[in-house]
C-alpha cells in the first residue's frame, strides 16, 4: 500500500494540520503552486498517466483526438486498462459520429485476448454467438 494511504477511513484531528506559525511561511508557495495546477487541470502522476480535474465535458474534450482517430480507423473496438477513460473514448465517438455504425462498449484489454483465442464469454458480441 503507498504510505500515507489507508483502506480504513480515520478522523482528522489537528495533529494532521501544520500548525499556523509553520503553515504561513509556505503558504503563498503552496498556493501558487495549487492554482497552476487548477490553471492547467492536470497533474501528472507518473510517467504515462495525468489526472485531470474538472467534469465530463473536460473529459470529452481531451478524449476527443482519441475518439476522432478511432472513428478515422473505422475502429470496432475500443480497449482501455481505464475503464473511465474507455467510456468517454466510445461517448466522444458517439459526439463525432452522426450515423457510423459505432462500438457498444469499450473492452479491457484481456477481454480483447479472449476473443482473439475464442474464449467464450460476452466479450465476443452477438455476430461470434451466431456463427
Amino acid at each position: 500500500m503507498t504510505e500515507g494511504f489507508s483502506k480504513q477511513p480515520r478522523q482528522l484531528t489537528r495533529d494532521d494540520f501544520l500548525p499556523p506559525a509553520e503553515y504561513l511561511p509556505v503558504r503563498r508557495e503552496r498556493r501558487r503552486r495549487l492554482s497552476e495546477l487548477k490553471r492547467r487541470r492536470q497533474v501528472e502522476i507518473g510517467p504515462f498517466a495525468i489526472f485531470h480535474f474538472e467534469n465530463f465535458e473536460t473529459a470529452v474534450k481531451i478524449g476527443k483526438p482519441v475518439a476522432r482517430l478511432a472513428l478515422k480507423n473505422a475502429t470496432r473496438f475500443v480497449s482501455s486498462e481505464c475503464p473511465l477513460a474507455g467510456m468517454h473514448i466510445v461517448q466522444g465517438m458517439e459526439i463525432e459520429a452522426g450515423t457510423e455504425v459505432l462500438p457498444q462498449r469499450q473492452l479491457h484489454p484481456i477481454e480483447l485476448v479472449a476473443r482473439a483465442y475464442g474464449i467464450p464469454g460476452d466479450w465476443l458480441g452477438e455476430e461470434a454467438r451466431n456463427r
